[in-house]
């Protein structure tokens, strides 16, 4: 056990500590450090359940660390049952070799998935702390041709609004439902495996009872028959002012026409009322770099393959 740190294994009852602990992770540093608040209340609901992952399965797989005072320092996890890792620190000076080496242990052991024909997890490890890597590639971790992103964009005022094509109009998540948005969810991102199907209406009305989750910034283009065709969600933390968009889609019948900028628009706009001044989401697509957002911070991604 690290000096002066406790191990202790994830319980539901730690869901809100968690929460408390990325927000606060952010308003020291600044930066997506670690997750930010969209990532884990999209995760802890509907995430583990798209990919089967029972739930108790999901929470084996995260451990924390705490100081003597009880407060959570350090977090290992594993996203979302598919073997991606990640460790998350409440500042850098916490990220120290020995408490690193113990994290990369418990993910060893408690991690590891079925992926690309064998067995291991892909480990993200932020750039500014490229000694993780380096002390992962001595464990006999494999350095990734990818990296995963983090896009930004300053919000200095509320976004205009696009108007979109005759026949499509704007609402949020007072006109919609679970069921809705797992329809477009899955004509979106083409997640049409039966277990989806059944899974997403439940995991998508489930994710409205999340205390972050607010109907005014869940946007969706609806069709004249009130079908959702494009979809922008939108999670705000209100200590760091800030608003993560997770997630974004079009079905492909209607893109290229405008429908995803408007929703992100009106999420943008809503969120800047409530206060927040910049927005994120995972993700340095073309699109998102034409509507304002760069590029802030990128993980490396470190391959960790399981001895047969």
């Amino acid at each position: 056990m690290t000096a002066s740190l406790r191990f202790k294994p994830y319980a539901a009852a730690d869901w809100r500590t968690v929460l408390d602990f990325l927000v606060d992770s952010f308003a020291r540093t600044g930066r997506p450090f670690d997750w930010l608040v969209d990532r884990w209340c999209f995760v802890s609901v509907i995430g583990h359940r798209f990919h089967d992952c029972p739930l108790e399965a999901w929470e084996g797989r995260i451990g924390l660390w705490s100081d003597a005072s009880g407060r959570i320092v350090a977090m290992a996890n594993e996203e979302e049952g598919k073997g991606d890792v990640f460790l998350q620190f409440l500042e850098p000076s916490i990220a120290t070799p020995g408490l690193v080496a113990e994290m990369l242990e418990f993910a060893e052991r408690a991690c590891v998935r079925p992926r690309d024909g064998g067995r291991g997890f892909a480990l993200r490890v932020p750039e500014s702390l490229p000694w993780v890597g380096a002390l992962a590639l001595e464990r006999g971790y494999m350095r990734a041709d990818w990296t995963e992103p983090m896009g930004r964009r300053a919000l200095e005022a509320a976004p205009a609004i696009p108007s979109l094509p005759e026949g499509l109009r704007l609402a949020d998540g007072r006109e919609t439902s679970g069921a809705t948005r797992a329809d477009a969810h899955r004509r979106a991102f083409g997640y049409d495996d039966p277990g989806y199907v059944a899974r997403g209406p439940a995991a998508f009305s489930a994710v409205r009872e999340s205390p972050l989750w607010r109907a005014e910034l869940d946007a969706a283009v609806l069709d004249l028959g009130g079908r959702e065709v494009s979809f922008a969600c939108g999670w705000y933390d209100e200590r760091n002012r800030l608003v993560v968009l997770e997630p974004v889609g079009t079905d492909p019948a209607f893109r290229r026409k405008g429908l995803a900028e408007a929703a992100i628009a009106l999420v943008l706009s809503r969120a800047f009322a409530l206060g927040a001044r910049s927005a994120w989401v995972g993700s340095d697509q073309a699109f998102y770099r034409a509507i304002g957002f760069e590029v802030a911070h990128r993980y490396a991604v470190y391959e960790y393959r399981a001895p047969s």
